[in-house]
């Protein structure tokens, strides 16, 4: 995971947008793990509840 976080913050840099979207979604996969195959599937609805 540590991994994950210093591609964040160097995304932050270059892409604040994007930093901040990928930074929603590991938010929302935290409260909900259950719906992780669904993201990782790109399901459109979890997408949407995600970014907006």
């Amino acid at each position: 995971m540590k991994n994950f976080y210093q591609y964040l913050l160097d995304e932050e840099i270059k892409n604040p947008e994007k930093a901040w979207k990928d930074c929603k979604i590991l938010c929302y996969l935290q409260l909900n793990p259950e719906n992780i195959s669904q993201v990782l599937s790109g399901d459109q609805t979890t997408k949407d509840a995600v970014f907006y």
